[in-house]
């Protein structure tokens, strides 16, 4: 489910746009510096990481998923039993092995790429026997296992680095047990046997446990480069990221990804964006919240202007490539609406509303030929658990689209308008047909917060935390 939260979260996004042992496992990791050289930031990317945490605005669009809502898509429990088959020095060992550990992920702050490490600690125990040709020896194996896959998000694919791990082994041998086979060895004692076979022990013991870490460390590696191709094969965000993108005009080139330690950034440049100095300061954001959504007016009115120029609006709603922008319900028979090519929305962020503007240049009303008008709403957005919710505020105004007054021909064409937009935009046909938005939640989101100041709308989703055991068995015991 964390998966598909993940690609409504990015995908709706951007549709919102067209608005128009004694050893402990965890010292055995190497330490991983979020300062390591290929991912330190410089220059232009230190600047952009700069104005983020001063509150300046990166982009025109930003989009906060947090950490502990990516983390499910690889943490969990390890349980792993395996045979054991291994030639070691001068013995052939065979016998089973018990893996127990968890996977978990960690973010590394990156200003050029999504950075994500996923680390296995854990412990196994392995009984066997150690055969050559003069012993049989039982044998109970502690190792201590660790290791780590670095995977790194570029905006466009999933790309995983090859797992590395280290291990530390601890060999039993419980008992040396002499083989009586052939008829030198049934003329020398046992107990010669049985001595011999233990000063090789101790002589061989440590280069024993290194050959088992390494071996452990081997079977490790494939497991976890296995078990991560599986699961990011289950990943479907970049590709449904980049489908958005192409859905609204974009490249995968305008979309800039970078990591924190607890979050993963997106941020969409649009090519006509002008200086981002010029920009409103960012609202506060709410640490706490899944995931956060920052849209500015100027990428709406950008995305909205390249959509909607030259539509037209007629019986079926206002659409362009079979995008329905308006009411799916028909307005008044025989009304036509050519959208004005140069500036055809608008859309102002402010005080906690949206104020949306369509401008048209021309309209037919049965085959009359009129000047154009513009249509002015007003609402309020607010975040629910399938997406946004609008409430009127205000009816819906109809106004002319140059300096001149309403003619006498045009008050009717006005008053009818007015009447078919305030009994056909309701708040659901506004939400999903004006904005085009997709579902941002999932069940288990919960909205949080919603605020538009500065030329900003700001959303955000917050995951509540699960119910105990109990509550949900008590559940459903009722009838």
């Amino acid at each position: 489910m964390t998966a598909s939260v993940l690609h409504h979260a990015a995908a709706a996004t951007l549709c919102l746009l067209v608005v128009p042992t004694a050893v402990p496992a965890e010292d055995l990791l190497w330490a991983t510096s979020a300062g390591s050289a290929d991912l330190q930031p410089s220059g232009a990317d230190a600047a952009l990481n700069w104005r983020r945490e001063t509150g300046k605005p990166t982009s025109l669009i930003h989009v906060r998923i947090a950490r502990k809502l990516l983390a499910p898509l690889f943490e969990q429990k390890v349980t792993r039993y395996t045979k054991v088959h291994d030639q070691i020095l001068d013995s052939l060992v065979i016998g089973s092995s018990k893996t127990e550990g968890e996977i978990r992920m960690e973010m590394v702050p990156s200003s050029q790429h999504a950075v994500f490490d996923v680390i296995f600690t854990g412990k196994s125990v392995a009984k066997a026997h150690g055969t050559n040709e003069w012993v049989v020896a039982p044998t109970q194996t502690h190792t201590t296992l660790a290791a780590r896959t670095r995977i790194i998000y570029d905006g466009q694919t999933l790309l995983a680095h090859p797992s590395r791990g280290q291990a530390r082994s601890q060999v039993n041998v419980l008992r040396v047990i002499p083989r009586p086979a052939g008829l030198f060895r049934r003329q020398v004692p046992h107990r010669f046997i049985e001595r011999a076979g233990w000063r090789q022990v101790r002589r061989t013991l440590a280069l024993r446990e290194k050959i088992v870490a390494q071996l452990s460390v081997a079977r490790l590696q494939r497991f976890l480069d296995r078990e991560l191709a599986a699961e990011m094969a289950k990943i479907e965000f970049p590709g449904h990221l980049l489908t958005a993108l192409q859905n609204v005009g974009l490249s995968p080139g305008h979309l800039k990804v970078s990591s924190t330690s607890q979050a993963l950034h997106l941020d969409v440049q649009l090519p006509e964006t002008t200086a981002i100095t010029a920009l409103g300061a960012l609202p506060v954001l709410q640490s706490d919240a899944d995931i956060v959504v920052s849209v500015h007016q100027s990428a709406v009115d950008r995305l909205g202007h390249r959509l909607l120029s030259g539509a037209i609006l007629d019986q079926t709603g206002l659409s362009r490539d079979g995008r329905q922008l308006l009411a799916s319900q028909p307005l008044p028979a025989q009304l036509q609406l050519t959208m004005d090519h140069q500036q055809p929305i608008g859309i102002r962020f402010a005080d906690g509303l949206l104020d949306l503007t369509l401008k048209s240049s021309h309209c037919e009303l049965v085959e009359t030929p009129m000047p154009g008008f513009g249509l002015q709403v007003r609402c309020r957005l607010q975040p629910t658990e399938t997406g946004l919710r609008t409430q009127l505020v205000g009816p819906p105004r109809v106004t002319p689209s140059g300096p001149q007054n309403w003619s006498l021909a045009m008050i009717p064409l006005k008053q009818m308008v007015e009447r078919a937009l305030a009994s056909q935009l309701s708040d659901r046909i506004l939400t999903k047909s004006v904005l085009q938005i997709e579902r941002l939640g999932q069940p288990g989101l919960r909205p949080t917060y919603s605020n538009s100041a500065n030329g900003w709308l700001t959303l955000a989703w917050t995951r509540p935390p699960a119910a105990p055991v109990e509550a949900l068995l008590a559940d459903q015991a009722k009838p």
